[in-house]
This record gives C-alpha cells, sequence and structure tokens, in this order.
C-alpha cells in the first residue's frame, strides 16, 4: 500500500506526507517494525496511530509473503520443467535405441537366424514402446505375424504377456529340435 500526497491542496498535501511518515515503519527483522509517534501531549499513545501502523506492517508482511511464494513457485517451476526435459531426454534416447533394436524385425534374414530369445526381447521392446511410438506399433505387428506363420504362435492366444509369448516359444524351439 503507497500512500503518496497527489492532493491539489498544499494545506492537505502536507498533512497527508506528515501521516504517511508518521505510519512508515522502520523493519528491524523479518516480522518486527519500529514506527515513530506523534506527540499528542500525554504519555499514551494515539491509538489510530497504533491501529495504522499495525496495518502497514501486515501490509509490508503480505507483500513480502506473496513475494516468497512468488519466488518459490517459479524455483519449483523451473526444476519441474529441468526434470521434465531431463525425464524427455531420457525417454527420447530409450526409445532410440528401441527403434534400432526392432529394425531388424522388418528384414527376412533376422528372422533366418534369430533365436528364441531375440524374438522374445525385440516383442518385449516393441510392447514396451508401443504405445508412444508408431515403429514399435509397426514391428510388434510384424513380430505378431512372424510368431504366427513360423512358430504357430498365436500372441493373442497368450493374452499378448511378453513372459507367455517367451514361454510359448521356447516350447515350440523345444519341439522343433525334438524332430
Amino acid at each position: 500500500m503507497s500512500l503518496t500526497p497527489t492532493t491539489a491542496h498544499p494545506e492537505r498535501r502536507a498533512a497527508l506526507a506528515e501521516l504517511v511518515a508518521q505510519l512508515s515503519l522502520e523493519r528491524l527483522q523479518d516480522d518486527r517494525f519500529r514506527g515513530g509517534h506523534v506527540d499528542i501531549g500525554s504519555p499514551s499513545v494515539f491509538g489510530g496511530q497504533v491501529l495504522g501502523q499495525a496495518l502497514m506492517a501486515a501490509a509490508q508482511l503480505a507483500r513480502s509473503a506473496t513475494q516468497a511464494r512468488k519466488e518459490a513457485f517459479e524455483r519449483a517451476t523451473r526444476r519441474d520443467l529441468d526434470a521434465a526435459k531431463q525425464l524427455q531426454g531420457q525417454l527420447d534416447a530409450q526409445r532410440l535405441a528401441a527403434r534400432a533394436e526392432l529394425a531388424p524385425v522388418h528384414e527376412r534374414s533376422w528372422w533366418d537366424q534369430a533365436q528364441t530369445h531375440d524374438v522374445a526381447r525385440a516383442y518385449q521392446t516393441a510392447v514396451t514402446f508401443r504405445d508412444e511410438d508408431q515403429a514399435a506399433r509397426d514391428a510388434e505387428s510384424r513380430i505378431r505375424q512372424e510368431l504366427r506363420d513360423r512358430y504357430g504362435v498365436d500372441v493373442n492366444e497368450t493374452g499378448a504377456d511378453p513372459s507367455v509369448v517367451q514361454a510359448a516359444l521356447a516350447d515350440r524351439e523345444g519341439s522343433r529340435r525334438e524332430r
């Protein structure tokens, strides 16, 4: 709250300036202030002045608290944005690694040489990233097709759980070796 003499009459301006001076406070600590007093010819302090100074102190404390909250919010926002950027960078790196890992599933030669654990790992990676990456969805589709065509494993029957798919692959692989 700022009290500035703005009245056009010089007498009123002087009176207002004196009132503002009497209500002005010196901040001693975070929540302690010192103010002057108007000598009214008695040892008592004029109650209106005390109330005015208390309101001035409250206004200063409110401004300080508001500023502190604003600064704390801005710091927290910066920290959160930095953390979000860092997490996004990690996710982007993981997504790129997943794409590199999944790229070979589109090649026939990979399927001709892939071991059961390679297929299971690729399927797990595709399932992990399918919700946020089109390349992973495409790889999952190709893996499902190859599992059905090459191994006779229908992923939908396994509930699409990567560990169940891996067990089904291992079972089919064991059956192939016995033949």
